[in-house]
């Protein structure tokens, strides 16, 4: 299982699932890189500024985007995720950036506090809520109203026949079934048959692969309902439609725009909910801790640009309303480095042989950008391993490196870094 048995064993005991990142990171701080193993697969994981800098020089010729054939990319196999980064990759995702950038997505904004009405309003008819769960919930809901149509819960809540890993139908609506259908990649991943003979992977010849086919195919179908019955003009799949013809000219097909919406469903709705999460946990604990002036310049700030609690404050929910928050942004900027949502990139490839650091790496080898051990670089970052977002002030002595120089350009990322970052 690779670094998800440390995850794993460090919720077992009780801890934030990344307390062994922050006690490998300690060890790391002379290195480079290292190597991982998952399931049967070797994986080489960078997180030096130097290796990361090289790695983006070598991209996209020697190092681009693996195809993930295994796991969860059987799930949208046409996505651009496996594209190469050439033209047609940076079509769609040009695309795709024109209707989800800050400056088209702010027109979601009514729909996202709609939403989240509702969840408050549920909130206050029980006694304790399960954040994650219901964060989840949330994002996973706006996520699919704003990719396929406001309009669509007929279609959502709909009961399709999922089959389980005991092959018996279960009926689910389509959000339980999409999550279940996730888990069941994850497993397939790590199947040992993927790696011993993958060609009952690849075409899908025997359970568990076999079964997801089955699986996916339901729910491709209850995506394309939601699509053909939408009249929701302002989603971002009428969107893509609507400039089909332009899209089809640059070669990207309906079933290839199907997939990259599912990859933004799953790539989106779980970071969303776990830095929402992972916020709220380090406001909480900033008081416990002894540090309650984080709380308390979250809450002033918001106060002084006019959110006030028990207000009417919908109108000033704009995008230039929300860039003027400036500790706001800190502090998110400071979970996302502490609490990466995605602890690793999704894969790389070597295309050609190449040297990162001085090590020879030979053609096809698996390469990902380690994220949390790149976050708590003691050579980066004064006091990594402290939750301070006024290290991203510009006027704060945590703004710098330890010596006092600036930060590599290469020592953050939220997801990545280079032609896919």
């Amino acid at each position: 299982m690779g670094d998800l048995h440390l995850y794993a064993e460090d919720i077992k005991k009780g801890m934030p699932y990344y307390i062994h990142a922050i006690k490998r990171a300690k060890q790391l701080k002379a290195y480079d890189m290292r190597v991982s193993i998952e399931g049967m697969y070797p994986k080489i994981r960078l997180f030096s500024p130097q290796a990361i800098k090289e790695f983006v020089n070598l991209e996209p010729i020697q190092i681009d985007r693996e195809r993930e054939d295994r796991g969860i990319g059987k799930f949208m196999p046409r996505s651009f995720m496996h594209d190469r980064s050439r033209k047609k990759f940076e079509t769609r995702k040009r695309h795709f950036l024109q209707l989800l950038g800050i400056n088209c997505a702010s027109k979601y904004i009514p729909l996202i506090l709609e939403h989240c009405d509702k969840m408050i309003q549920k909130w206050t008819e029980v006694t304790t809520v399960e954040l994650n769960k219901e964060l989840n919930e949330l994002t996973f809901q706006i996520f699919t109203k704003i990719l396929f149509g406001n309009d669509i819960d007929h279609v959502l809540n709909k009961l399709r026949p999922y089959i389980n890993n005991e092959n018996k139908i279960e009926e689910l609506r389509f959000e339980d079934f999409f999550k279940k259908l996730i888990n069941d990649y994850v497993y397939a991943y790590y199947h040992p048959l993927s790696g011993i003979l993958p060609f009952l992977n690849d075409y899908r010849l025997v359970n568990p692969f076999k079964r997801n086919a089955v699986n996916t195919t339901t729910i491709v179908d209850c995506l394309k309902e939601a699509v053909n019955t939408s009249k929701d003009n302002e989603s971002v799949c009428k969107a893509l439609l609507g400039d089909s013809e332009k899209l089809s000219k640059d070669g990207v097909t309906y079933d290839e725009i199907i997939d990259d919406l599912i990859v933004f469903m799953i790539a989106g709705s779980d970071t969303s909910s776990h830095a929402t999460t992972s916020l709220l946990y380090f406001l909480k604990k900033s008081d416990a801790c002894g540090n309650p002036h984080i709380h308390k310049k979250v809450m002033a700030e918001l106060a002084d640009h006019g959110f006030l609690q028990g207000a009417d404050n919908k109108h000033l929910f704009t995008k230039e309303s929300i860039q003027e928050l400036n500790y706001l942004n800190y502090f998110i900027k400071e979970g996302l480095r502490y609490d990466n949502p995605t602890f690793d990139t999704f894969g790389y490839r070597t295309y050609q042989d190449v040297e990162i650091c001085g090590v020879p790496i030979p053609k096809n080898t698996e390469i990902r950008l380690d994220l949390y051990s790149m976050h708590y670089n003691e050579a980066e970052w004064k006091d990594p391993f402290e939750f301070i977002p006024e290290r991203f002030d510009p006027e704060s002595e945590y703004f710098t490196t330890p010596p006092g120089k600036a930060r590599s350009q290469y020592s953050y990322a939220a997801f990545s870094h280079g032609v896919r970052g």
